[in-house]
């Protein structure tokens, strides 16, 4: 590939699904998936500051190593983005760590009914999935970057990538890759 994009992103942040509403658009159009051009890495971290994201890495985690269709991570995080606002601290104050994570449960298998509730509920036993998750975030750490989102480009620190539209994603990637022509920008009211 020319170009490499690594980005981080916490699926309870707002910022990250600002990001991520702004960046989908020009992969979407790029097919990044099966692009030659580009190779593509997301990485999803869980911060403390937002006591649940741990979860929602986890329950990736999960779902990544007993994946059943390729497009069941992108709509976990998909309805991850659209929904985190049902998981802040705020929104859970009053519950328990195992309330979140039964919750948390039973949104996963309403989005991905093919997962059973017993097999998701794993996510947050199974020490190997819990060290997976942890380790993502040790990574990012080790990176000294100390909030979502973040971007590297061919290893290099993106600086401002966080802010980007769709139109500067478009623009910042055409210099490395040939983007179609009609990428639209988005915009999200957060």
């Amino acid at each position: 590939p020319k170009f490499y994009l690594e980005a981080w992103f916490d699926l309870l942040c707002p910022s990250s699904f600002y990001s991520y509403t702004q960046l989908m658009p020009v992969l979407q159009k790029l097919n990044f998936m099966n692009n030659t051009q580009l190779r593509t890495t997301f990485h999803v971290t869980g911060f403390p500051w937002y006591h649940n994201s741990v979860f929602f890495a986890q329950v990736l985690r999960f779902l990544a190593n007993n994946l059943q269709n390729q497009n069941d991570i992108w709509t976990f995080i998909n309805a991850s983005f659209y929904n985190q606002g049902k998981y802040t601290n705020q929104a859970t104050i009053n519950m328990t760590d195992a309330q979140v994570q039964l919750q948390l449960t039973n949104f996963v298998h309403n989005v991905l009914p093919s997962y059973s509730i017993q097999n998701i509920a794993l996510a947050f036993t199974n020490a190997t999935i819990k060290q997976e998750a942890l380790t993502s975030y040790q990574y990012f750490a080790a990176n000294a970057v100390s909030s979502t989102p973040a971007f590297w480009g061919n290893g290099a620190y993106i600086n401002g990538a966080a802010n980007f539209t769709t139109a500067q994603w478009e623009q910042f990637l055409s210099q490395y890759i040939t983007i179609p022509k009609g990428v639209k920008e988005t915009t999200i009211e957060i």
